[in-house]
């Protein structure tokens, strides 16, 4: 999706993505060039995350491939 608007992160609770079910993290209304990003905040565990497009016609893009992110406690 070329003329991408924004571009929303979900948490992925099942097996597959779907946005209708999964918890939504956040969206970046600043995509430029295809470049995008976000900052949350996640407790330590092990999250799938993935992303969706969305262009000026509100045409929503297929959700991408998840990206598996563990986050460990700091040891003190």
């Amino acid at each position: 999706m070329t003329d991408t608007q924004k571009v929303q992160y979900f948490q992925m609770l099942g097996r597959e993505p779907d946005p209708n079910r999964d918890t939504l993290l956040g969206e970046d209304k600043s995509v430029q060039s295809g470049k995008h990003e976000i900052n949350i905040g996640l407790s330590p565990g092990i999250y799938s995350i993935y992303t969706i497009g969305i262009d000026k016609a509100g045409n929503v893009s297929k959700a991408s491939q998840p990206v598996r992110i563990e986050i460990k406690s700091k040891k003190k």
